[in-house]
């Protein structure tokens, strides 16, 4: 209900300009529910003073307005609003158009009310139904800042007092939807991987070792922690050491199989140093690589052929080989 058209203009006016700001950051629905909340909790207060005090009567919507105003300053403190004037002065007529802030457009507004109910010692009138209008929008404004039900870029009177300008903060749907995005990302990248490896097991079995390697390689750009199974190792390193072109090619599958597991570690330790001294000419590598096995982790033939090793890159040092890297 409203007075007349004057008094439903002029809240029809309120509600456009800062309603517009309202529902563009919470959507048309969340802004009905403000609207209805603010405009049920105000006249609810209203209603039971009257009843105390009988007299007067209470209708139209500027006092939701004035609660929306104070949201909109809560919110878009900084935000400009147009305002067009037209008026007679000595019967010429002047017009023109000036910008002034959210905040200090909501608190003229809500200070010429506050003058005029201190005026009237706060007696139920137009300026107290107002006030009580704004109040809950401060509250409801400030609430769903805390508790993060409303986006405002950072530019929001709370972030502005606490010296977080533009910071960005989540609302809890967007931190929901990101945290499902995420969840789904890591999924897709773990069944990435899981047919990764599916696809590189076959590679092996089926003898093309080079392939299952570049592969692999391509899967720890996804996941740093991943690794072969100690048996697709032991049967790459085997399979390399048996053909003459691929000897060199087992340097790094040793030296990775080395790293994660010890099965092995005897006989791929002796294959790593003797690819080192005879293939490679290096024999201070070789004979480095040496030193990591304990002479009772050998058996006699093993023994043996770790003798000829150093032997051979002994006579190696003293001809002189310069090995890659000196």
């Amino acid at each position: 209900m409203h007075a007349g058209f004057g008094h439903l203009f002029g809240n029809i006016i309120g509600i456009a300009l800062f309603g517009w700001i309202i529902e563009g950051k919470i959507g048309w629905w969340r802004f009905i529910l403000i609207y209805l909340g603010i405009g049920v909790s105000s006249c609810a207060i209203e209603q039971t003073i009257m009843l105390l005090a009988p007299g007067g009567s209470s209708f139209g919507a500027s006092g939701v307005v004035f609660g929306l105003t104070a949201v909109a300053m809560i919110w878009a403190p900084e935000n400009r609003v147009s305002i067009s004037y037209c008026f007679l002065l000595f019967f010429r007529p002047i017009w023109g158009t000036f910008q002034v802030e959210v905040l200090h457009l909501g608190f003229y507004m809500i200070a010429i009310e506050f003058i005029t109910a201190s005026l009237l010692k706060f007696q139920m009138s137009s300026a107290v139904l107002h006030l009580m209008g704004a109040a809950p929008g401060f509250v409801i404004a400030i609430l769903m800042i805390k508790y993060r039900r409303v986006d405002c870029d950072g530019y929001d009177m709370v972030s502005l007092w606490t010296g977080k300008r533009g910071e960005k903060t989540l609302t809890v749907e967007q931190e929901k939807k990101e945290k499902e995005q995420a969840a789904q990302a890591k999924l897709d990248r773990q069944k990435l991987i899981a047919d990764g490896l599916e696809k590189i097991d076959v590679y092996i079995n089926k003898g093309h070792y080079e392939i299952a390697l570049k592969r692999f390689a391509m899967l720890q750009k996804k996941k740093c922690s991943l690794k072969l199974t100690e048996a697709q190792l032991a049967t790459i390193i085997k399979a390399f050491d048996k053909n003459p072109e691929t000897k060199l090619k087992s340097v790094p599958v040793i030296q990775s199989y080395l790293e994660h597991y010890q099965t092995h570690k005897v006989p791929f330790t002796l294959m790593l140093a003797r690819t080192h001294i005879l293939i490679q000419h290096r024999p201070r590598q070789g004979l480095k690589i040496l030193k990591q096995l304990s002479w009772g982790e050998l058996n006699p033939k093993q023994q043996e052929f770790v003798r000829k090793l150093i032997d051979r890159a002994k006579i190696m040092i003293a001809d002189g080989v310069l090995e890659v890297g000196e």
